[in-house]
């Protein structure tokens, strides 16, 4: 009886070892796009007709975005102020929300994106937003479909 209890705890041990590195790691997702839109209707020219969108996921880092969080914060190094991100999940979804302010006192909103990724079937929906001198919407861009893991 003890050797069972032994095996089981050192099982439990290598199974929690194993989850937290997965759950550590960036995940890549492959996005096959079913559908684009501008303004909210269907997108005359097609991005996505031939080649896949990849996304990043970094539970840990909260991040879900089409460029990874190091190449991002590299790039974006003098907006980082401007910048504010929120990373949320429920039962059945991840949200992921982008906002960049004209400055970093964070009043203006100069352009923004709301990402949700369902957990069980992988759906994407990405969605930007660009906004004009008086903070109103004045293009908008959306992508739809299904991710499978890389």
């Amino acid at each position: 009886m003890l050797r069972f209890g032994l095996k089981l705890f050192f099982y439990q041990i290598i199974f929690f070892s194993l989850s937290l590195n997965i759950s550590s790691q960036e995940i890549i997702l492959n996005c096959k796009i079913e559908k684009e839109l501008e303004n909210d209707k269907d997108a005359r020219k097609k991005i996505y007709k031939k080649n896949n969108l990849v996304i990043y996921f970094d539970k840990t880092n909260n991040w879900i975005n089409d460029q990874k969080k190091k190449e991002w914060e590299y790039d974006f190094a003098d907006e980082l102020g401007k910048i504010k991100t929120i990373f949320k999940q429920d039962k059945k979804k991840y949200y992921f929300d982008y906002r960049m302010f004209e400055s970093s006192d964070k009043n203006k909103l100069e352009s923004s994106f709301f990402l949700e990724l369902e957990k069980f079937s992988m759906y994407l929906k990405f969605k930007k937003y660009y906004y004009d001198f008086n903070e109103e919407i004045f293009f908008t861009s959306e992508v739809q479909g299904k991710c499978i893991k890389n």
